[in-house]
């Protein structure tokens, strides 16, 4: 709590028990319990003061309604045709049950739909390795990116191996696309300085300075609750990242006083970074504008997306020295494969090699 104005009394506050006194915050931190609160209120109140209070209500009022997953899978699978709907909820029962995304649910059960109409429905429980490459072969001449392709071979080997259990089906007999290698757009250090300092909005601001303090996913900076800051330790606690794993990054200095002036100004409640009617997260499509708008003001030409922070707050760390498992920890990978990427447009090997072309008597 803040007290602020004339004869704020802070003798008074001296003698609650079990309070302190932030300086950094320049607030009081106080027990969470209704008597304590019901009597500073009462005392402040008395004084004629204006009290505004911004308490957390209960985490329940915070959270949007959302559908049951049984809920859920009757809409997705009553949207395809009757004939289909017994394979599909089969399908969908087995996602659900080892705790897929309901993205994920979604995706696969379109792909699998597709490919159950390709190869028929009678077919599709007895069809072998050959009859699905020759699906997989029809659906790549069309126009279709390989990391679709790898989705609908994911999804057809998901039948087989998870949901009706083939120990004859060859799963290694499934050809995907070969790997390709599309390296992340990242931005220099000066470009970020740019992006950082063009925007004026202090909540806009502080967003994108919490992106790439902590190399955050977007879903990740804008689930951050108030709680899951530590001011004391120097971190912040990343609930439910990818995979739901939680994990903690570091609060650098920089953020935190920037934080400082955030708290002050906007006084968030429960989410770090609240939407307009101060109940729900602020939105993903609004964040994306916030940083389009940054990149626009920065006169950067080059795409720039939240993810693209993410990525320039790991190639910078491998720039700078860190170590590439460090690196893997603080951005929550599961493989060390995905963070080898950064080893391919990080600038710290290749600038230390000579070109050729530099040891030849030219004259300029």
């Amino acid at each position: 709590m803040k007290l602020s104005g004339y004869k704020v009394d802070v003798h008074f506050m001296k003698q609650v028990p079990k309070r302190d006194y932030l300086k950094g915050l320049n607030c009081w931190v106080i027990p969470n319990e209704s008597k304590i609160i019901e009597r500073i209120v009462d005392h402040y109140r008395e004084k004629g003061a204006k009290i505004i209070n911004r308490l957390p209500k209960k985490e329940s009022f915070y959270r949007k309604e959302e559908r049951s997953l049984g809920s859920k899978q009757q809409y997705l699978v009553g949207k395809y045709p009757l004939p289909y709907q017994l394979i599909l909820k089969e399908y969908t029962d087995t996602m659900i049950l080892q705790r897929y995304s309901w993205q994920s649910v979604q995706s696969y059960v379109s792909a699998f739909f597709h490919f159950v109409e390709g190869v028929g429905l009678a077919q599709v429980s007895s069809a072998d390795a050959k009859s699905v490459n020759d699906y997989l072969v029809q659906i790549s001449k069309k126009k279709v990116s390989n990391s679709f392709l790898n989705q609908v071979t994911s999804a057809i080997k998901f039948y087989y191996e998870k949901v009706i259990f083939r120990p004859d089906f060859k799963m290694e007999r499934l050809k995907r696309p070969r790997k390709g290698r599309n390296l992340p757009d990242i931005l220099s250090v000066g470009e970020v300085e740019r992006l950082l300092k063009g925007l004026s909005n202090l909540k806009h601001k502080t967003l994108l300075y919490t992106i790439y303090s902590g190399g955050m996913r977007a879903s990740e900076v804008l689930s951050i609750r108030i709680n899951d800051i530590h001011w004391d330790r120097n971190q912040i606690l990343i609930k439910n990242g990818k995979g739901k794993k939680d994990r903690m990054v570091s609060l650098s200095q920089t953020l935190k006083e920037i934080l400082k002036l955030y708290f002050d100004q906007y006084q968030p409640a429960y989410w770090l970074f609240e939407g307009q009617n101060r109940k729900h997260q602020y939105s993903p499509s609004s964040l994306q504008k916030v940083v389009k708008k940054a990149a626009h003001l920065a006169g950067i030409t080059k795409k720039v997306t939240p993810h693209t922070l993410r990525h320039c707050f790991a190639t910078h760390l491998m720039d700078s020295g860190v170590g590439i498992r460090y690196i893997q920890e603080l951005l929550g990978h599961k493989d060390i494969k995905t963070t080898l990427i950064y080893t391919h447009v990080t600038t710290s090997s290749v600038t230390s090699i000579t070109s050729p072309l530099d040891n030849l008597s030219l004259d300029s």
